[in-house]
């Protein structure tokens, strides 16, 4: 989450057994959109569940006064894509780990998010490194 008036940054994340989908992904974006004080912009990559559940949340919120403005990535430009640079750091950070069970490898993957989240220098460095036109 990028902060305009302070050009500050935050790191919102959720961790999940299954594998993703619309289903799984809308209650996520739209606990985003109620949580900012202002209308959200999501930097989305071109994943159809992302598609669809930002498609899903418009329609949702045609009765509420909240604008929501997308703007999607180009096609395999994960170069662009800040939440590709956190992945980076959170695999450097749990590369030598071992896990022995699902459970505790999502937690080593939690701490790792908590330490990027909690460090907004690492944040600055996503979107620095991302190249994106936003003053980091």
């Amino acid at each position: 989450i990028y902060i305009p008036n302070t050009q500050g940054f935050d790191f919102e994340f959720r961790t999940q057994a299954e594998n993703y989908n619309t289903r799984t992904v809308l209650p996520f974006l739209s606990e985003i959109a109620h949580k900012l004080s202002r209308e959200p912009v999501f930097l989305m990559d071109n994943w159809s569940p992302h598609k669809s559940a930002i498609e899903v949340l418009e329609k949702d919120q045609q009765e509420t006064p909240m604008n929501i403005t997308v703007e999607y990535f180009p096609e395999y430009s994960s170069d662009l894509n800040p939440t590709d640079r956190v992945w980076g750091l959170a695999k450097e950070g749990v590369a030598n780990c071992t896990a022995e069970s699902l459970d505790e490898l999502e937690q080593l993957v939690i701490d790792e998010f908590e330490a990027i989240r909690a460090d907004k220098s690492k944040l600055r460095y996503c979107v620095k490194d991302a190249e994106l036109e936003i003053e980091a």
